[in-house]
């Protein structure tokens, strides 16, 4: 009946949520994230910090997509099974570099990526590692891998990558 999505960001986790549960609480320490989101009478806003957490009634699920590496983890942890109903689950969602095909995955690696290297934070090792070295108190529930394909064109390619924290640090 209610998901909880943490550190929204521009809401495409809190979205897709809605088409499968009944309410949704988007969550993000930025509230002018949050103004961005589509208006849906399903969809409630919080702005406060993960490690903050607090819904006001327990949640079915609580998701993080592509963001866990940047909380204080115990923290946020003891927010979240507070925040559970008995038998609810945390899903915690991180994807790994694109791939399009060997050639061009070889010009964004000597160039792109190589470039920005020295300017991702050290927490996005977390991320990159599949969040492997974070320590989850929950027992984990394997999931099969999965992947996400889509036909951008290179401009919309360019437009994810400008969204990067290290390229952000680069301008």
């Amino acid at each position: 009946s209610l998901a909880v999505d943490v550190a929204t960001g521009g809401g495409q986790g809190a979205r897709g949520l809605l088409s499968r549960f009944d309410r949704v609480v988007a969550t993000d320490h930025s509230a002018e994230l949050l103004d961005t989101l589509p208006s849906d009478p399903r969809l409630r806003t919080l702005a406060q910090p993960a490690e903050e957490l607090d819904v006001g009634e327990a949640a079915d699920v609580v998701t993080v997509f592509q963001a866990l590496h940047w909380f204080g983890e115990p923290r946020f942890f003891e927010r979240v099974r507070s925040a559970l109903r008995p038998g609810g689950r945390l899903f915690v969602v991180g994807y790994a570099w694109f791939s399009v095909d060997s050639a061009i995955d070889r010009v964004v690696a000597d160039t792109l990526l190589a470039r920005l290297a020295p300017l991702w934070s050290p927490k996005n090792a977390l991320l990159l590692n599949g969040y492997r070295d974070v320590s989850v108190p929950f027992s984990e529930q394997p999931t099969p891998p999965f992947t996400i394909e889509s036909d951008w064109t290179r401009e919309e390619l360019l437009a994810y990558a400008a969204t990067w924290s290290a390229v952000t640090r680069a301008r």
